[in-house]
């Protein structure tokens, strides 16, 4: 009785999203098939180790590993992948984890590729997890303003890539946003990436981009003609919350690269079926 008393009032003392005050909290109710879907598997514990995309692994789990890959594949699509074959990823606990995996990639590829370290981008109003991706992966960080819009500053951006690479920095990860959390604006990704190509040849640097799509990935593609992601060159990595925008239960991340990516961040684990997770 008084563990079900306290667990009513922790459930009362909780923010419901299908009534109430619930402005300024980034979430959404789950559909009612999302929410007996989750339950319909909760008691399987079910571990979907490895890239499923790409790789088998173990048979036991084979069943949620091949809804997983579908979801990913229909994620992709609605981002701008060209098909199956051009995308990886996994369902991840949300868009904090999206952007350090991100991070993590582009810094091991830069590394491995290149031999040098990455310097990444953003603005002030990007989501402070990826401050906490750089302090966690050791990576350098600036800023890049803002313009009047509460977009990243295209000239502002130019500045500043001109300012590291006469210092000898050449390989960036830039951070654009689709949908930033305190005002809802988001980057023009398509437009900054014909100046990354400008500036790629101007200042002979190279630099990739990571999108944290956890506000607006599953809004804005429906709002545009042409998709917002992988159909950018530029464009590797890309971070999702589901719980979000989503439609289903907390937590739920989405993360999405590009084609045998993530072999830059995995370790061979000999006692699993496809070895690499």
């Amino acid at each position: 009785v008084a563990i079900s008393r306290k667990l009513n009032q922790a459930f009362k003392d909780t923010v419901h999203f299908k009534e109430g005050l619930i402005l300024g909290y980034p979430g959404s109710p789950p559909l009612k098939e999302s929410s007996e879907s989750f339950k319909k598997f909760i008691d399987l514990h079910s571990n979907n180790i490895g890239t499923h995309t790409r790789i088998d692994s173990e048979a036991g789990w084979k069943g949620t590993q091949d809804l997983e890959r579908e979801t990913i594949f229909m994620i992709g699509d609605l981002l701008g992948a060209k098909n199956d074959k051009d995308i990886d990823g996994y369902i991840s606990s949300g868009g904090t984890e999206g952007n350090i995996m991100g991070l993590w990639i582009l810094r091991n590829l830069i590394r491995a590729q290149y031999r040098k370290q990455a310097v990444v981008l953003f603005t002030k109003m990007t989501h402070y997890s990826v401050k906490k991706a750089c302090n966690v992966l050791c990576l350098n960080n600036y800023y890049v303003a803002s313009n009047d819009t509460y977009e990243l500053d295209a000239g502002d951006l130019d500045r500043v890539i001109k300012k590291l690479s006469k210092k000898s920095n050449k390989y960036f990860v830039l951070i654009l946003t689709l949908g930033y959390t305190v005002t809802g604006s988001y980057d023009d990704i398509a437009n900054i990436q014909k100046i990354i190509t400008k500036l790629e040849r101007r200042y002979k640097v190279k630099i990739f981009m990571h999108i944290d799509a956890a506000h607006g990935g599953f809004i804005l593609p429906f709002f545009h003609k042409e998709p917002l992601g992988f159909n950018l060159t530029s464009v590797l990595t890309i971070a999702l919350d589901a719980h979000k925008t989503g439609l289903v239960p907390y937590s739920c991340g989405v993360f999405l690269c590009r084609k045998y990516l993530q072999k830059y961040v995995e370790t061979d684990a000999d006692y699993l079926h496809g070895h690499f997770d």
